[in-house]
């Protein structure tokens, strides 16, 4: 069984390697574009949870407030992806990552 695990992490490893030598883009373009994506997807799931959130704690309730409150958690969601898949391309190891993103949070 061990074989098998090792012979698919050579297989895997040599595919990735592959892709990285004839890639036509570099991994900051990429990463940028993941974000760039994901803006829908987070706007729709951050205004679900600042819905949530902002009434359940009971904040002011204008619709002002409730903006300011919803573009700091979008900025701040946002942020903290781009961040996070700027760590995983900048560092090859996946424990190196996991210490600086931690430091860095």
């Amino acid at each position: 069984m061990s074989q098998v695990v090792q012979l698919v992490a050579q297989i895997f490893q040599a595919i990735v390697l592959s892709t990285a030598l004839y890639a036509q883009h570099s991994i900051v373009l990429h990463c940028l574009a993941h974000t760039v994506v994901d803006i829908p997807i987070t706007f729709i799931i951050q205004g679900v949870l600042s819905v949530f959130l902002y009434f359940l704690v009971n904040l002011q309730r204008t619709a002002l407030q409730f903006f300011v409150f919803f573009w700091v958690v979008f900025i701040m969601m946002t942020t903290m992806k781009g961040f996070s898949r700027l760590v995983a391309a900048a560092l090859k190891e996946e424990s190196s990552a996991t210490s600086v993103a931690g430091i860095g949070v």
